[in-house]
């Protein structure tokens, strides 16, 4: 009749409960740093509309929740600045890029990390400043420590270098 319905678990069908607590925060932050990853990745690819329209699903997402400042969600920062500085857009480059470098709650991300000092460093050789593009490109250095280059970074340090150097 009209009780109320059985609860989930077992081999009742259907999808799984909503997440509640810690364990639910982590995975739904998990799940919104592999969105995020995939959205800078994608701007490496050079699929730069994909790439911004799935980071800003991730931040509008994230800012919903209080995280937009989580090492999680950096890749996201990163590929909105990424692809303004490809774009050649000043519209949002500086605050997406200033979001990216404060986003580092949580703990570390080396690799997204190294992507924001090299867009960092791309910015500011652009814009002439030769000194700190060499500095971005060493905390971009430190930042990986031991860690290989990954091979979505590697276009990206390479021209970081050259503006760098031509700066």
């Amino acid at each position: 009749g009209g009780g109320a319905p059985e609860p989930r678990g077992g081999s009742t069908p259907g999808p799984p409960a909503a997440p509640c607590g810690r364990a639910g925060r982590a995975r739904t932050l998990y799940v919104l740093g592999a969105r995020a990853a995939a959205a800078l990745l994608a701007v490496a690819a050079g699929r730069l509309d994909v790439g911004d329209a799935a980071a800003r699903e991730v931040l509008v997402q994230a800012e919903r929740r209080g995280w937009d400042g989580d090492a999680h969600v950096r890749p996201a920062h990163a590929a909105r600045a990424w692809v303004r500085y490809l774009r050649a857009s000043d519209d949002g480059l500086d605050r997406h890029l200033a979001h990216a470098l404060a986003a580092d709650a949580g703990g570390r991300e080396p690799a997204s990390e190294a992507a924001v000092r090299l867009l960092q460093a791309l910015v500011a050789a652009d814009r002439g400043h030769a000194r700190a593009a060499r500095q971005a490109l060493v905390a971009a250095d430190r930042a990986l420590g031991r860690s290989a280059t990954p091979p979505g970074l590697a276009a990206l340090w390479v021209r970081a270098t050259a503006a760098a150097r031509r700066g």
